[in-house]
């Protein structure tokens, strides 16, 4: 039997009469104890742990660079295109997938092609052809294209593809690398400068087109021969 004026768990603890009376409808006892936090369920890979889940590591990215095949076509227009949005100047891109195929991989193409995947991922492309320079008695080489997808960048594989580049014109005695930058595009400058590349600030490049190159050909005598 409880005392009447005595809290229950309480010994010592006195209540007014009028507290004593709603004890049967409230609860002052014991502290509750403390909840446990819930434990997430761990799911089993039956194909083994996740890389990098748990603990965090970042794993090393494979970059491979590989020669340009007919089957590439439809993905270095995918890239171009990618690079003429980026360059402000989508509308400018006339090539068709045929296109490529045709100019890029016919037998007697001036230019080559390259493909740079990370992790067997197609991540960007470089386009080149080799040019001759008559005061160095040698040949040299013309990079058109250099291009790496913008979420894909950082990891290394621009800077692997255009060392590429560079063996393949050295190993192949030509004298110099050279190729042209949008003068805003100051992210790709301080590339270019971080490996040892110069500006030729002295030489602006010109160019005729459509129908101003259509309207100079027809101020020549016919030609003897078509370029190979």
């Amino acid at each position: 039997m409880r005392k009447p004026g005595l809290a229950p768990g309480f010994p010592g603890l006195r209540l007014s009469p009028r507290a004593t009376g709603y004890l049967g409808r409230l609860s002052l006892c014991r502290q509750r104890p403390a909840l446990r936090p819930k434990r997430r369920p761990v799911i089993q890979d039956p194909a083994g742990p996740t890389p990098g889940a748990f603990p965090e590591q970042e794993l090393p990215l494979t970059i491979q660079i590989r020669e340009a095949t007919p089957d590439d076509a439809a993905l270095i227009l995918g890239f171009i295109i990618e690079l003429a949005i980026y360059e402000k100047a989508e509308h400018e891109v006339l090539a068709s997938v045929a296109d490529i195929q045709a100019s890029l991989f016919a037998a007697d193409s001036p230019a080559r092609g390259l493909i740079c995947s990370i992790d067997d991922q197609p991540v960007g492309y470089a386009v080149y052809f080799l040019s001759y320079s008559t005061w160095l008695g040698r040949k040299g080489m013309y990079l058109e294209d250099l291009y790496i997808s913008p979420t894909q960048r950082g990891a290394g594989a621009g800077k692997r593809l255009l060392g590429h580049l560079a063996r393949l014109a050295w190993d192949s005695g030509c004298g110099r690398l050279e190729w042209s930058v949008l003068d805003w595009n100051q992210p790709a400058i301080q590339f270019y400068q971080s490996v040892g590349a110069l500006p030729q600030n002295e030489w602006v490049r010109y160019r005729l087109a459509g129908q101003a190159l259509q309207a100079l050909a027809d101020c020549a005598p016919e030609s003897i021969g078509l370029v190979r």
